[in-house]
């Protein structure tokens, strides 16, 4: 019913994998909703590879646009290297970490516990909120409280992160390839990660295939664990270097920029 000059919608997620649509009629109902905007809007922007092949057969003003990371807020973050929080200070090195929600429809736990038994003497650091869809999840349900090397801190403010990151040796993202995060997800922490240098491991996710040089792609929980060894091993100034040129190359001041002018070019074209 409003009025407008243009209609962009900007596509952040597979909407319809997540886990809140858990039935035929909810994930009928957001296809149904999503499909009509798609149809009606100008320009489509989307921020995964699984999301732009999808929704550029649907509308063919559709654009990547992929998400980026807050380049000048974490550039530095190795300035906090003998500031650590109290917490995170006491954990013996070297630091593995991850910081985001840990809930199962994206955290690898199968993954995570691997890996935490094939490096006995890592020590895994994981902050941020626990069991979103299940609400009484905790360490001991997960089966994690006998692990001696697996430290759960809890939530953090974002603004405290790269404080965090600071004494990180390795930064990892072990998320589960579903629906959900093959075609839709893109994770901010990854930028957020190069940008203060970290090596950083990932899982077969199509959106980090443009950033095979800077990351560790991992094709198995094998390779997973491996890659932690190795991005430990080989760290150097050369490759923190590396990371963060692409980190500035991808922050948001960049992504709205391009945005911008997809717009403007559209609305220049239609009148």
């Amino acid at each position: 019913m409003l009025k407008y000059d243009e209609l962009v919608y900007d596509c952040v997620d597979n909407y319809p994998a997540f886990p809140i649509y858990n039935t035929a009629e909810k994930k009928q109902k957001i296809i149904k909703d999503e499909n009509y905007l798609i149809d009606k809007s100008n320009l489509v922007f989307t921020t995964a590879p699984g999301l732009y092949d999808r929704i550029k057969k649907q509308n063919k003003n559709t654009f990547y646009t992929p998400n980026v990371g807050d380049y000048e807020m974490f550039k530095d973050t190795k300035k906090f290297k003998f500031q650590l929080p109290k917490d995170l200070k006491e954990i013996p090195e070297p630091r593995v970490g991850f910081i985001g929600a840990l809930d199962e429809y994206k955290f690898d736990f199968k993954l995570f516990k691997k890996i935490v038994e094939d490096h006995p003497d890592y020590s895994f650091v994981l902050i941020g909120p626990l069991g979103l869809k299940d609400k009484d999840a905790s360490m001991e349900s997960l089966g994690f409280s006998n692990y001696k090397n697996i430290y759960y801190l809890g939530s953090r403010s974002y603004k405290d992160k790269a404080k965090y990151m600071a004494g990180f040796d390795v930064d990892i993202i072990p998320y589960v390839l579903n629906d959900y995060t093959v075609e839709g997800c893109f994770p901010v922490k990854f930028h957020d990660s190069l940008a203060a240098g970290l090596p950083v491991v990932v899982t077969d996710m199509p959106a980090f295939y443009d950033f095979k040089d800077v990351c560790y792609i991992s094709k198995s929980y094998q390779s997973f664990s491996d890659n932690i060894k190795k991005a430990l091993e080989e760290d150097d100034v050369t490759k923190i270097s590396e990371r963060k040129k692409v980190a500035k190359e991808n922050s948001w001041e960049n992504k709205v920029e391009k945005m911008l002018n997809i717009i403007k070019e559209d609305l220049t074209n239609r009148n």
